[in-house]
């Protein structure tokens, strides 16, 4: 099986691994990978992950970025927006003990919908 680092337009992160002495190549996106695994009868699949992208940075885009990818066969758009709140919701929930976060100085609630 060939192992696609990159995705659509984007191109691999190349980095050099001192300790091994080699060339790594970091992912760019998941989103293939994981899109096998439907076309393989798993029906349902996430992944959160690190990406990392080798283009240009500003305060808006950033090398390295951590990803939430999933999917659902034959979902509908409502389905896929309930899967989502409820896997964020739960993820928060088993990281923090709780379903409220802070983001600059805002508390949210996401046991809400």
């Amino acid at each position: 099986m060939r192992l696609d680092y990159g995705g659509s337009q984007s191109r691999p992160f190349i980095t050099l691994s001192n300790g091994l002495g080699i060339n790594l190549f970091l992912r760019a996106t998941f989103e293939l990978e994981i899109k096998k695994l439907l076309i393989g009868d798993i029906p349902k699949v996430f992944e959160i992950g690190k990406v990392f992208r080798n283009e240009y940075i500003d305060d808006l885009h950033q090398p390295e970025f951590t990803v939430l990818e999933t999917y659902c066969a034959y979902s509908t758009y409502n389905e896929m927006m309930q899967l989502m709140e409820i896997l964020i919701r739960e993820v928060t929930r088993s990281i923090n003990s709780t379903e409220k976060i802070s983001y600059q100085k805002n508390e949210i609630d996401l046991s809400k919908p």
